[in-house]
C-alpha cells in the first residue's frame, strides 16, 4: 500500500526520494518556509521496532536539508500502515514524531487525539488515495495523462484505423499504400507525391502496430507537451512526422542505389517499393525531444528517471534492428531529428518562460 500512496502524493505535485528499504518511501515539496516530508513505513508485518520511528523521520529530515540547504526548515510526518493498530502505537507511543495510522484491512485513517489533525494537504490526500477504486485509479491515471494535442493525435490515430479496417485490410500492403502509405518509388519519375510523407505517419499496419505506437505517444508525448505549450508541440510533432518520413525515403533511396551499382537488382528493387506507414518515426522523433529536456534540466528533473527512458525508447527504436518489416531508418532518424528540433524549439522560449518537466510517475 505504500507505493500506491507514495504514488498518489507525486501525481499531487511532491518529489519522491529514492529509499533503499521496501518498507519505507519518503516523499516532499517545497513549502512556504521550507521542506513538507511525509515517510510512508508499512508496518503490516510487524516490522517497526520501539524507538525506530525517531530514527527513520530525523534521518530522512537531515538528508533532505543537506541535499536542499536553501530550505533548513523541514517537517517531518509520518503515516504507518499498520495491521494491528494497537500494536503499533504501542511501539511508537514514547516517539517525539507525528505520526498517522491507517489500518489496511479496512482502509481506514487513524488520527488519535493526541496527534496534529492536519499536515499540509497531506490528510486529504491520503483519504483521496483510500477512497480509490480499480475504475476510479484507472481514471485518475488517464487524467494525468492526459494533454490536449497528444490524446487528439492518438484519437485521429485510431479514428483512421477503424476506417481503414471497414474499407479493407490493414495488413495488405497494396491497400495501405492506396490509402496513403508511402515508398521511395512515390517520390520519382515525375510523381512526387510527397504528401504521403506526411499521411504515411497515420495509418498502421494491423491493431498491434497501432497499439504499440499509440502506448508509447501517450507516455512520451504528454511530458514533452507540457514543456513545449500545446501549440509547439503540435508544430514540433508535425515536423517530426515530415523529417522522420524524409530521412527514411534518402535512405532506401540512396541505399537501394548502392545496391542496384553492386548488382543486387532484387534488392534495389525491394528498397524502391518498400511501402512505410506508421507513427514510430515521429514518436521516435518526441524521444529525442524528451530526451533533450531531460539532458538540459537533468538538475532539476530529480523525479524522473534517465535509465528508464533509455530501456523504454531502446525498445522503442531498436525492437526491430535485424528483422524485416521495420523501418530503422525512420526510428534512428527520427530520434535524431527529435533531438535537434528540440535545441531549436528551446533556443526559441521566450525569456523568463521557465516551465516544469515533470515524470508521469504511474505510482
Amino acid at each position: 500500500m505504500i507505493n500506491k500512496l507514495s504514488g498518489f502524493f507525486t501525481h499531487k505535485g511532491y518529489l519522491k526520494l529514492n529509499v533503499r528499504d521496501k518498507e519505507i518511501e519518503v516523499v516532499f515539496k517545497v513549502v512556504p518556509g521550507g521542506l513538507m516530508i511525509v515517510c510512508f513505513l508499512d508496518d503490516s508485518q510487524d516490522w517497526l521496532k520501539v524507538g525506530v520511528l525517531d530514527q527513520i523521520t530525523q534521518t530522512v529530515s537531515r538528508i533532505l536539508t543537506e541535499k536542499y540547504p536553501q530550505f533548513p526548515d523541514a517537517k517531518t510526518h509520518a503515516i504507518i500502515v499498520t495491521n494491528e493498530p494497537t500494536r503499533t502505537r504501542q511501539k511508537c507511543e514514547n516517539c517525539t514524531s507525528s505520526f498517522w495510522m491507517i489500518h489496511e484491512p479496512t482502509r481506514r485513517l487513524m488520527i488519535f487525539e493526541d496527534q496534529v489533525a492536519e499536515f499540509g494537504d497531506a490528510r486529504t490526500a491520503v483519504e483521496e488515495c483510500l477512497k480509490q477504486n480499480v475504475v476510479s485509479l484507472m481514471l485518475t491515471q488517464l487524467k494525468e495523462l492526459f494533454s490536449p494535442v497528444n490524446i487528439t493525435l492518438i484519437f485521429v490515430n485510431i479514428f483512421i484505423m477503424i476506417v481503414l479496417e471497414i474499407m479493407g485490410d490493414t495488413n495488405d500492403a497494396s491497400f495501405m499504400h492506396s490509402a496513403g502509405a508511402f515508398s521511395v518509388a512515390d517520390l520519382m519519375w515525375g510523381k512526387h507525391d510527397y504528401w504521403r510523407l506526411f499521411t504515411c505517419a497515420f495509418l498502421h499496419f494491423g491493431w498491434q502496430h497501432l497499439l504499440y505506437n499509440m502506448i508509447s505517444l501517450l507516455y512520451l508525448g504528454k511530458p514533452l507537451e507540457k514543456y513545449l505549450g500545446s501549440v509547439k508541440y503540435a508544430i514540433f510533432y508535425v515536423l517530426c512526422v515530415i523529417g522522420s518520413s524524409a530521412i527514411s525515403a534518402c535512405w532506401y533511396y540512396f541505399f537501394g542505389g548502392y545496391l542496384r551499382s553492386v548488382g543486387d537488382m532484387d534488392g534495389y528493387l525491394s528498397h524502391l517499393f518498400c511501402v512505410t506507414a506508421g507513427a514510430s518515426g515521429a514518436i521516435c522523433g518526441v524521444a529525442g525531444g524528451v530526451a533533450y529536456i531531460l539532458i538540459k534540466n537533468r538538475k532539476a528533473n530529480r523525479n524522473f528517471s534517465f535509465i528508464r527512458w533509455l530501456i523504454f525508447v531502446g525498445l522503442l527504436m531498436f525492437s526491430g534492428v535485424g528483422s524485416e518489416g521495420v523501418n530503422n531508418a525512420a526510428h534512428i532518424g527520427g530520434m535524431i531529428f527529435g533531438f535537434l528540433l528540440c535545441i531549436v524549439f528551446v533556443l526559441f522560449k521566450k525569456k523568463g518562460d521557465k516551465p516544469q518537466f515533470q515524470e508521469v510517475n504511474n505510482g
